[in-house]
C-alpha cells in the first residue's frame, strides 16, 4: 500500500478497528478485495464494520460504485444504460455520504468517492452519447460539490 492509500485507510480514526486494529484492518481489506461482486462486498462491510462509522460509510458507497463499475466493464450498451440509471438513482445517497464523511474530517475518502463517481459518469455519458452540455453540467456540479 502506498503512502496515500495508507493515509486514506487510517482517516477517520478507524473506530471499527479499535481492538487489534492492525490485524483486523488487514483482514477486512483482504476480505473486501477478494469479494467477487458488490453484494459480497456489502456482506463483508456489514459483518466487519460499525454502522455509521466513517469506514462503513466509505466502503458501503464503494460497493455502490463497484456495482456500476461491474456493469460498465461488461461493455454492453444495455448494461451501460442500466449503469447510468444506477448512477442517477444513487446520486443523492452518495452525496449524503460524501457530506457525512467531510463532516467527520474524512476528506480523502470523500474526495475518492467523488472522483470515482465523476469518472463513471463521464465514461457513461460518453458511451451513451449524451449531449456535450449534459457532460459539462455533470463536471460543473461535481466541482461545486467539492468546494
Amino acid at each position: 500500500m502506498d503512502a496515500y492509500e495508507t493515509q486514506l485507510a487510517s482517516e477517520g480514526g478507524n473506530a471499527s478497528f479499535m481492538a487489534d486494529r492492525e490485524g483486523l484492518q488487514i483482514a477486512f481489506h483482504e476480505r473486501f478485495a477478494l469479494a467477487v461482486d458488490a453484494q459480497s462486498k456489502r456482506d463483508v462491510v456489514r459483518s466487519a464494520l460499525l454502522p455509521g462509522s466513517p469506514e462503513a460509510l466509505y466502503y458501503s458507497a464503494l460497493c455502490d460504485l463497484h456495482e456500476v463499475q461491474a456493469l460498465v466493464n461488461e461493455d454492453i450498451p444495455e448494461k451501460d444504460a442500466l449503469a447510468w440509471r444506477l448512477v442517477e438513482n444513487n446520486r443523492d445517497a452518495l452525496l449524503k455520504t460524501i457530506t457525512e464523511l467531510n463532516a467527520q474530517y474524512c476528506h480523502k475518502k470523500a474526495t475518492r468517492l467523488q472522483q470515482r463517481q465523476l469518472l463513471l459518469q463521464l465514461e457513461l455519458q460518453s458511451r451513451l452519447k449524451k449531449p456535450e452540455a449534459e457532460i459539462l453540467v455533470c463536471c460543473c456540479t461535481a466541482q461545486m460539490r467539492s468546494e
